[in-house]
């Protein structure tokens, strides 16, 4: 298994905007998803800060807030970044099943149908009906490789993908995972 260094950061309690972060941030940092301020946001997750100008920089995840703003909605909670409505974006839980089919459909009708033509709109649109649920897999397994957002290739799929690690030692200030 391929090892990878990552640097530790304090421990704190991990709220939603820094879960979402913790997810997000490599993905970010290799310019699949949201804006260019990578170490502007893993400095506010390392703080456990939540001002309005991350708010401003997390929304620039337009791959991920669609989904957030759904799953938040659809479960009646109002912000985006409840670490329930995070939790559920990347690793799943209850509240997707409070996404009904007829919204998760209905949505990506709204976000890609004018994208998508023919039976790749067709497709895509079936996926709901067919157990989808509005999660970070789904978006990179099925969907960005359909809309073009980024290049479809299996390293893309896996440096996107929530994974597990386990720490095989540590060296200072960093750990070295195997994943």
């Amino acid at each position: 298994m391929p090892e990878t260094t990552i640097a530790l950061a304090p421990p704190r309690s991990v709220d939603g905007t820094g879960r979402f972060i913790r997810y997000a941030f490599m993905p970010n940092r290799l310019h699949y998803c949201g804006g260019d301020n990578n170490s502007v946001i893993f400095d506010y997750a390392v703080e456990g800060v939540r001002e309005p100008p991350l708010e401003a920089m997390l929304r620039k995840f337009t791959g991920a807030m669609p989904y957030l703003s759904l799953i938040a909605r659809s479960n009646g909670i109002t912000d985006p970044f409840d670490e329930r409505v995070v939790e559920a974006y990347w690793l799943g839980n209850d509240l997707l099943t409070g996404v009904e089919v007829r919204q998760l459909h209905d949505a990506l009708r709204e976000r890609f149908g004018k994208q998508l033509q023919g039976k790749t709109r067709e497709w895509l649109l079936a996926k709901a009906p067919a157990g989808a649920r509005p999660h970070h897999n789904f978006h990179v397994f099925d969907v960005h490789s359909r809309v073009g957002e980024l290049e479809h290739s299996l390293e893309t799929m896996d440096q996107c993908r929530i994974s597990w690690g386990k720490v095989v030692r540590e060296e200072g200030f960093e750990l070295v995972v195997e994943r």
